[in-house]
């Protein structure tokens, strides 16, 4: 199956990729924008660019878990190794640090139309940096 955000929509749209057909809508919040899977894959995060909040979703029954409000346009998104999220806030022209567990957040002021989110994580590893097929 697939997911597609549907900015124009509150909602992602769960397709069947063999026929096209939309298999169900999961509300989100309006302009969801951009999916992101947790690093230890028990967690679908939707921003929700429009509503000014991130969605949380089971990656397997694709039920929601909880919404976080994040007023200011929460766009593009990376996850520390600490778990925390760093979400580009398009709108506020900042950056949220966020801890998923509690929805507590601090803003950090970056400048206007903040969009992708790099952490470099893996960059502090000793050696060459490669890309590696799992």
């Amino acid at each position: 199956k697939i997911l597609v955000c549907i900015m124009g929509s509150d909602h992602i749209a769960e397709v069947d990729p063999l026929n096209g057909t939309v298999l169900r809508r999961i509300k989100t919040g309006v302009g969801a924008h951009n999916l992101f899977l947790s690093p230890d894959k028990a967690t679908i995060y939707v921003s929700n660019r429009l509503g000014g909040s991130v969605t949380a979703i089971d990656p397997t029954t694709l039920a929601v878990r909880r919404n976080y409000v994040l007023p200011g346009g929460p766009d593009d998104l990376g996850i520390a190794p600490d778990g925390n999220l760093w979400i580009s806030l398009r709108f506020a022209e900042q950056v949220a640090v966020m801890n998923p567990e509690t929805g507590k957040y601090s803003a950090i002021d970056v400048g206007r139309s903040p969009h992708g989110i790099f952490l470099n994580t893996q960059m502090q590893k000793s050696g060459e940096l490669t890309a590696e097929v799992l």
